[in-house]
This record gives C-alpha cells, sequence and structure tokens, in this order.
C-alpha cells in the first residue's frame, strides 16, 4: 500500500521564494520527466501542499503553499496565461525553459501549479532530506516532522 502523500517539494532559488512569500507571483512552473498522458503515475493533486524549499539554504523550509490548480501547458501558452503571475521573470522563465533542452523536450508541456493559501514558517524548519532539482512527493509521516 503506497503512503499518503500531502504534497510536493522543490529546491527554489531564495529570490523566487521571496516572491511566493510577499503574495505577488502565485505560479510556478516546473520542467517534468513525463508526459500528461502518464498521469496515472503521477500522485499530485490539487489541495495538496508545494512546500518551499529553499535552494543552497542548507535544508531550509521557508513554507507551504496550497496547490489550487495543476495544468500542464506549453512556454508559449503559460506565458499568454500567466506572464504577470509567473514566480519567474519572463528572463528566467526563457532562460529555465531553454536551458538543456533537447528537440524532443521542447514539445513537452511543463508541470503549472497555481498557489493559494501560502504560508510562511516562523522560523525555516530544517527538511531531513537534500531535494534534487527533481523534487520528491512529502508523505504524510515526513510533513508530521515538519509541522512539529
Amino acid at each position: 500500500m503506497k503512503e499518503e502523500v500531502v504534497g510536493v517539494v522543490f529546491p527554489i532559488l531564495p529570490q523566487q521564494v521571496h516572491r511566493i512569500m510577499d503574495g505577488q507571483k502565485t505560479v510556478f512552473v516546473k520542467k517534468i520527466h513525463f508526459t500528461p498522458r502518464d498521469l496515472k503515475k503521477y500522485r499530485l493533486k490539487k489541495g495538496m501542499k508545494l512546500f518551499l524549499y529553499v535552494s543552497g539554504s542548507g535544508k531550509t523550509l521557508a513554507g507551504e503553499a496550497e496547490i489550487a490548480n495543476i495544468e500542464f501547458l506549453s512556454y508559449k501558452e503559460i506565458l499568454a496565461k500567466y506572464k504577470e503571475s509567473l514566480v519567474l521573470s519572463e528572463k528566467e522563465f526563457y532562460d529555465y525553459y531553454t536551458t538543456s533542452q533537447t528537440q524532443l523536450s521542447y514539445k513537452k508541456p511543463l508541470l503549472v501549479l497555481s498557489l493559494t493559501k501560502v504560508q510562511k514558517y516562523p522560523t525555516g524548519k530544517t527538511y531531513h532530506k537534500t531535494i534534487s532539482l527533481s523534487g520528491e512527493y512529502v508523505k504524510k509521516k515526513d510533513y508530521e516532522l515538519i509541522i512539529r
């Protein structure tokens, strides 16, 4: 039996975490290594949490946000729909999208998470694992360690 997943954690650059925390930017974009037709393998759902793991901070979680919506969109669709709400600036998004892209991955959609109910932790919380760029699911037992 699979453990209950309560959210996902990805490393996020400090300035991008700040943009989420101040409430100005609410759309997080991530390259994915699967296609939307593989969704049966994908355990993330609306209402789960995105944990804000500050990249390069020594395993610090700055807070969390609720995932209000999950979409898979192309680069152009994201800019057309969310340009003003993106956590990344337009230049950062372009650089992120074009870095390490192959001809095939340009055709893959990106994971788009719309965020709400951002909660800043009063003091950063130490996460017990190092997070790779691909992120990881946060299971209920891990969340209980975070909120202590």
